[in-house]
């Protein structure tokens, strides 16, 4: 008797250890197969990756890497001279997809800051003002020196300056500094120094914050760009 109870005890575990292990197998290889969608869905052209996000089929996995592949092609197809000129009707649905995937970034990654930035451009692709200078800033505090984002956040606030507000305009000074202060972000600073006259004073106070030699490389790229302009 006791051997036969033995034997069932010994029989129930291992099939209750097949179940785990048969749970486990199907929940990783769901898992998988959310953290792979992006890169089935994104495709490589830009309609095919304004036709996944306009359809909602783009969504990120829960990985850094999914998230920032989804990141990236919002970024891509809000920043296309193809989706500015669209009509607002047909850009909504992007600009509104781009901003629920980032918001859900943001939510599971706080100190995720291209996750925010992406949300100030599709606050300042849908004219949101407020949104777009709550979201850059929010972006500056938690990644002030990463000059490739920087950079970025330096063409939208440029772009934008009128919508922002005084907070807003002041992290756009410092992202102004940070930008310039890298051989790779540094083209946006001069981009905004030759496309708003009005913005000059506040861009050279900026670079005025670096060492000598890197306000040498910003006045020489931008005599440069001016003389390639003429």
């Amino acid at each position: 008797m006791e051997r036969k109870q033995s034997w069932n005890s010994s029989k129930l575990g291992a099939w209750c250890a097949g179940s785990v292990s048969l749970l486990m197998l199907v929940a990783s290889l769901a898992l998988l197969v959310l953290e792979a969608r992006p890169y089935f869905t994104s495709g490589l052209r830009l309609d095919q990756k304004i036709a996944a996000i306009s359809s909602g089929q783009l969504e990120p996995g829960l990985s850094f890497s999914s998230q920032t592949l989804v990141l990236d092609d919002c970024r891509q197809v809000l920043t296309s001279v193809k989706v500015r000129v669209m009509p607002s009707a047909n850009k909504a649905p992007l600009e509104q997809h781009c901003s629920t995937v980032s918001r859900l970034i943001a939510d599971r990654s706080p100190l995720n800051s291209y996750a925010r930035y992406i949300l100030a451009l599709t606050a300042g692709s849908s004219g949101r003002g407020a949104e777009l200078s709550d979201d850059l800033q929010a972006s500056q505090r938690t990644a002030p020196w990463e000059a490739w984002l920087a950079g970025l956040r330096v063409e939208l606030a440029a772009r934008s300056f009128d919508q922002l507000t005084e907070a807003a305009q002041t992290a756009y000074r410092s992202d102004l500094t940070a930008a310039a202060s890298s051989r790779l972000s540094l083209p946006y600073v001069v981009e905004a120094y030759g496309r708003y006259a009005a913005q000059h004073e506040l861009i050279t106070a900026a670079v005025e914050q670096l060492p000598p030699a890197m306000q040498s490389a910003f006045i020489n790229q931008v005599r440069s760009s001016s003389g390639a302009a003429q």
